[in-house]
């Protein structure tokens, strides 16, 4: 299967994704996406930042991502990261919640965003708010005083989500 959710598409993705960190002032980008950047003892950059409670390295010069341990970052999320990091300017963060249907290019998930998250959610926590408070703390959860339970968790470092649980969702 070659579908747009096929291994394949992602692999086909993140190799074009590659190609574009090569070209990239790869300092400027990783501060700009809120990613570490430090050298390596022979002078080479070291880009680390962390992920829902993870620590991840930026490999250089051919880009990967690799954890703590040394195993690779799956490969939705390393494809997800390159994107974050090839178009990473320097802005703060707003400040507001904003939620994910204002983001224009994001219109067209609506329905793949419900599926995937809300309703996950939903059916998981729904019943037992207190568990996902649990869950958002292994994920480094910043724990937030709104509706039956949630937690501002960082899926990238200038990306935070909030996550609300109303029970009974």
């Amino acid at each position: 299967y070659t579908g747009m959710y096929s291994r394949k598409h992602y692999y086909g993705l993140f190799r074009e994704a590659q190609e574009q960190i090569k070209g990239l002032e790869i300092g400027r980008k990783a501060r700009a996406a809120g990613f570490s950047v430090g050298e390596n003892a022979g002078g080479e950059p070291e880009i680390t930042f962390d992920s829902l409670g993870a620590s991840y390295r930026l490999a250089l010069p051919e880009p990967d991502i690799f954890n703590a341990r040394g195993r690779v970052m799956p490969l939705i999320m390393r494809v997800v990261t390159f994107h974050y990091l090839v178009n990473a300017e320097p802005m703060p963060l707003a400040g507001e919640l904003v939620s994910l249907r204002k983001f224009p290019d994001l219109e067209s998930y609506g329905a793949t965003i419900k599926w995937r998250s809300e309703d996950v959610l939903a059916r998981t926590f729904g019943d037992a708010p207190g568990k996902f408070s649990e869950a958002a703390a292994g994920l480094a959860g910043i724990p937030l005083d709104i509706g039956d339970a949630a937690a501002r968790i960082y899926p990238l470092p200038m990306l935070p989500m909030t996550i609300v649980i109303n029970g009974g969702d």
